[in-house]
C-alpha cells in the first residue's frame, strides 16, 4: 500500500511539473517573440502598449521582459520538480518489479 502512495505521489509531481515547466517555458518564449514581433508591426506595438498602460507597468518592454522572466522562473522550478519525480516514479516502478521477481 505505501508503494502505491508513493507512486501516485510521483506521477502527480511528474504531471505538476511537466504543466510547470511546458506553460514557464511557453510564456518566455511568447514573449520574447512577441517583443520581437512588436520591433515591426505599428497594430501590435499600440496594443502592447494599452494592455502594458492597463496592467500598470511603465513600458511595454518592461511588462515583456517582466513576463518572460516569470516564465523562464516557471521553467526552472518545473524542471527539477519533473526531473525528482520521473526518477522516483522509476525507483519504485523498478523496486516494485524487484519484488515481484523475488517472491
Amino acid at each position: 500500500m505505501e508503494e502505491d502512495k508513493k507512486d501516485k505521489v510521483a506521477k502527480t509531481g511528474i504531471l505538476a511539473g511537466g504543466i510547470l515547466t511546458g506553460t514557464g517555458a511557453t510564456l518566455a518564449a511568447l514573449n520574447t517573440r512577441m517583443a520581437k514581433k512588436a520591433a515591426t508591426n505599428p497594430k501590435l506595438r499600440e496594443a502592447i502598449v494599452k494592455v502594458a498602460g492597463e496592467k500598470g507597468y511603465e513600458s511595454a518592454a518592461k511588462m515583456l521582459k517582466a513576463n518572460r522572466n516569470a516564465g523562464a522562473i516557471a521553467a526552472a522550478v518545473g524542471a527539477p520538480i519533473l526531473a525528482v519525480s520521473s526518477y522516483k516514479h522509476y525507483k519504485n516502478k523498478k523496486n516494485k518489479k524487484d519484488d515481484s521477481a523475488k517472491g
